[in-house]
């Protein structure tokens, strides 16, 4: 119970900070001017949904499914790294230490890339990033046509292929965001409102419901705020500033190797093997007992 209230508590603070209360101080001011000077009108409510609503979901929903296919991505990443090690561990035993090595490496500068905001150090990473790439082609290359068929090297190939696109995918959706027109419009209107529609709230006033005015013009002020600020928190998914960011454990890919290797009977020669020719037809050969 402790732990949802502070979850709610951190969720909540994340939403309303120093923007909704300038926004709704600002409000509350002009309200009153307007209700002082008699200066009220019945404006209309659709103007509201063109000018912020519609804009602010829209950038919304456009953060959310970037976010979604960079965790698709991330995925597919570290599920073809996993793949890579299963492969080589199990066809060439020699390499799976400096492998796993490597692959070590990658998923560190893959959290490194994405979460650090300095163009220096995302410019290093990257570097890196490569260079392993190259290094485990080299390592994978240099059994060819010993312990490995020109079948298993281009298998592994497309793992290490399909690592460097979903690597990629994720880079764009970091540097090419929502339309920052877009945004831009939203927040000038978010900041404005409360001076185009204090005549509007005021209206409430004049009709003998002071304190109704007051609280509709609090109520817009933390409504598209808010909105504003949710879409501030999804617009990048990986500066693990918002609640929702992606989470990059640099241990997770550590541990999965390890439970890979003490699943019992994992050394290769008292596995059934398997071997494949170029029709694709399998032939099992057991070990004697």
């Amino acid at each position: 119970m402790i732990s949802t209230t502070k979850t709610f508590l951190h969720s909540l603070t994340a939403i309303i900070n120093y923007k909704t209360l300038i926004i709704t101080a600002i409000s509350i001011v002009c309200t009153i001017i307007c209700e002082y000077y008699n200066f009220t009108a019945d404006l209309p409510l659709t103007l509201l949904g063109t000018a912020i609503v519609f804009p602010v979901v829209f950038s919304i929903s456009s953060a959310y499914k970037r976010r979604e296919d960079a965790l698709a991505s991330y995925a597919t990443l570290k599920g073809c790294c996993v793949s890579i090690y299963i492969a080589v561990r199990n066809w060439v035993p020699v390499e799976s230490k400096s492998l796993s090595l490597l692959l070590f490496k990658m998923e560190k500068n893959v959290g490194t890339y994405f979460s650090h905001q300095e163009p220096l150090e995302k410019i290093k990473a990257e570097n890196e990033f490569y260079v392993i790439c190259h290094r485990i082609t080299t390592v994978i290359s240099s059994h060819r046509n010993e312990a490995l068929s020109a079948s298993e090297i281009t298998r592994l190939d497309n793992y290490l292929n399909k690592i460097i696109v979903e690597y990629e995918k994720m880079k764009n959706i970091a540097l090419y965001r929502t339309p920052g027109s877009l945004r831009a419009y939203a927040v000038f209107f978010i900041y404005t409102f409360p001076i185009f529609y204090a005549p509007y709230f005021a209206h409430f006033m004049i009709q003998g419901h002071p304190g109704l005015g007051i609280m509709i013009s609090i109520l817009y002020s933390f409504i598209f705020v808010s909105l504003a600020n949710i879409q501030d928190h999804l617009e990048n998914p990986f500066d693990q500033i918002g609640e929702d960011d992606m989470k990059f454990n640099y241990g997770e890919f550590e541990a999965i190797i390890t439970q890979i290797n003490a699943v019992p009977g994992h050394n290769p020669d008292d596995e059934p093997k398997i071997h494949s020719n170029m029709d694709a037809e399998f032939t099992f050969q057991i070990k004697n007992t």
